[in-house]
């Protein structure tokens, strides 16, 4: 609206108070005059096929077809024959026929919809592009999708060639398979960092600049993970929120992890050591305390908006575990609804605006309804909050592009020798596994062939 004399001059400011600003605007969006470029289609998707059997004669013949642009990931190169799904399905139903028939599930040739989760991807080591195809270092490259009960996230090119239609359900460029299926996902500010979190409360974070997991932990709880957001690291020292493409390097990864259960925690991954998971809150006794919707507010470090059913709306430290400050709208409005809350967060002018409905007495029983809404403006700035987040200067946030390449290639080294630490330590575990096991086939190769002279 700043460009939009129009729209602004509708807009009329009602109320002001020391911790609220409501707002409304009498001019809609079809008579505001603004100038919008029309949509163009880049990429159309689908889930993929369900897995069925193969006409494959041997493992060769798979590894041929991925000439074809068919991904090893999806299922689509095995080797399972049709008649060993059969035997699979018939062994399941005499195993669990009582249970199947007691709760008459029948077979349905539906589709049934499923939800895809998207991110947009920026060049990258794991999402490499041709050369004949021209890149941003601050545009999106690619999109991540992932479907709901699948394993995999599907990464697909968005500057694809001429020669491909855009709705012509391209196969993915990169399939990147887990261990369980993925819950849910969150990509960093500066899309550097990866998040994955899948349904056995496993949760990796993945450098996607350098190409390997940067954090790999569980919940020891087993609790269902309902959502995953980056927060800013606390030891980042500039005022400015990190650009995409940037390239930054923030010494310790921090991600807020929200599960069904309404606790918190909080994992921390440092470029140097182990990661760790701290539990911020537990399982609230009162079922009004339960949280509706988390989100990350990068204008200050570890902090974190808290919206609970019954209308509040705190601002937690991460770091602390403290709520630092309660937004509330005025006795007359109630944030519209509790459970799926209207808001959005301003980074660039550090406001928080929230939809609040005034409320309104319809019988004796004080039931209330919502008659009128209203948009308020929380404008950080106003509260004393740069105080209750402190900053470590110890630790600076690093911007790659401004090094020299010496000091680029010392980086990339030592964080991929930090990587492999791990595995290292490992290793004559490893070698005495594979010597005992050598050992053994060896004495029952020698047993084999006594047998034979017999």
């Amino acid at each position: 609206m700043e460009k939009n004399p129009g729209a602004a001059a509708g807009l009329a400011c009602r109320e002001r108070r020391p911790t609220w600003t409501s707002a409304e605007s009498p001019v809609s969006a079809n008579q505001a005059d603004a100038k919008l470029s029309l949509p163009v289609l880049l990429l159309k998707v689908k889930p993929p096929k369900p897995i069925t059997g193969s006409s494959f004669k041997s493992p060769l013949d798979a590894l041929k077809k991925v000439d074809d642009d068919s991904m090893l990931g999806l299922g689509y190169n095995h080797l399972i024959k049709d008649s060993q799904w059969e035997q699979q399905e018939a062994i399941f139903c005499s195993t669990y026929w009582e249970y199947l028939e007691a709760e008459s599930v029948r077979e349905s040739k539906e589709e049934i919809p499923r939800h895809a989760t998207f991110h947009f991807l920026l060049p990258s080591r794991i999402l490499q592009v041709g050369p004949e195809m021209k890149v941003q270092p601050d545009v999106p490259a690619g999109i991540g999708v992932h479907w709901d009960g699948s394993h995999n996230l599907c990464l697909y090119v968005l500057n694809r060639p001429l020669k491909e239609k855009s709705d012509s359900d391209p196969k993915p460029d990169v399939v990147w398979p887990c261990a369980a299926p993925i819950a849910c996902s969150a990509v960093s500010s500066c899309s550097r960092y990866l998040a994955l979190a899948c349904e056995d409360a496993t949760i990796t974070i993945w450098d996607k600049q350098l190409g390997y997991p940067l954090s790999v932990t569980a919940i020891v709880e087993e609790r269902l993970i309902r959502s995953i957001h980056f927060l800013r690291s606390s030891a980042a020292v500039s005022d400015e929120t990190p650009c995409p493409g940037t390239d930054s390097v923030c010494p310790i990864v921090q991600l807020l992890v929200l599960c069904t259960d309404s606790s918190f925690y909080l994992v921390k991954a440092p470029r140097a050591g182990k990661s760790s998971i701290t539990l911020l809150a537990g399982r609230p006794e009162d079922p009004n305390l339960a949280v509706s919707a988390v989100v990350p507010v990068l204008a200050f470090p570890s902090a974190a908006l808290i919206f609970s059913w019954d209308g509040t709306v705190s601002l937690m430290n991460a770091a602390t575990s403290q709520i630092v400050y309660c937004f509330s709208t005025p006795p007359s409005h109630a944030v519209a609804s509790s459970w799926q809350p209207v808001f959005i967060v301003d980074g660039v002018n550090q406001c928080l605006l929230l939809r609040g409905d005034r409320q309104q007495n319809t019988d004796a029983l004080a039931q209330t309804r919502p008659s009128h809404s209203t948009i308020f403006l929380f404008d950080f700035n106003s509260y004393p909050l740069k105080e209750a987040f402190p900053k470590e200067p110890d630790l600076p946030l690093k911007s790659l592009q401004n090094l020299p390449w010496i000091e680029r290639c010392n980086i990339f080294l030592r964080d991929r020798q930090q990587s492999r630490l791990g595995p290292r330590e490992q290793l004559p575990e490893y070698w005495s596994r594979l010597q005992a096991q050598a050992a053994a086939m060896d004495k029952e190769r020698q047993k084999v062939k006594g047998q034979k002279k017999l």
